[in-house]
């Protein structure tokens, strides 16, 4: 079988990164000296790899951010009052996995916006389905939800 018609199966079989990896390697075979087994998994690394990322834009595009955010991105050298071992832990993800809630307060300006992003990023990033609400949009919702039953 012809390497063209592999790389048309891959991709009818959605296997994308798969496909772009064994185009690489073909295209490289002589520099590279792969046994079968680094080969497959590489192969299978880079499937791997493409399924994850699409996935996690997926997540963060249905999230709905209001910004991008990380917690590199946070600084705590402002007098905000924020907690930093406290975002410290909230940023490892226990709480998710236990199905905690969890409610960010705070006076106008301390960044409650900015740390709900870095938090739907980091849950984003570990596959959980995430949603961006403000408070107001989230007491609609829920006032909706009541009124339909």
């Amino acid at each position: 079988m012809n390497t063209n018609a592999t790389l048309e199966k891959l991709n009818t079989m959605r296997l994308h990164g798969f496909a772009q990896a064994y185009r690489e390697v073909t295209e490289s075979a002589l520099e590279r000296n792969f046994s079968l087994d680094e080969l497959i998994a590489h192969l299978v690394e880079a499937e791997y790899e493409d399924r994850y990322n699409r996935k996690l834009k997926r997540l963060i595009r249905q999230a709905r951010f209001k910004q991008q955010a990380s917690f590199e991105q946070i600084n705590f050298n402002q007098p905000r009052g924020i907690d930093k071992n406290m975002l410290l832990r909230l940023q490892q993800g226990d709480w998710l996995k236990k199905s905690k809630d969890l409610i960010i307060t705070g006076p106008t300006g301390v960044g409650k916006s900015f740390i709900a992003c870095a938090l739907g990023f980091q849950a984003c990033s570990q596959e959980l389905r995430t949603m961006y609400f403000t408070a107001n949009k989230l007491l609609d919702r829920m006032t909706l939800a009541k009124a339909d039953g």
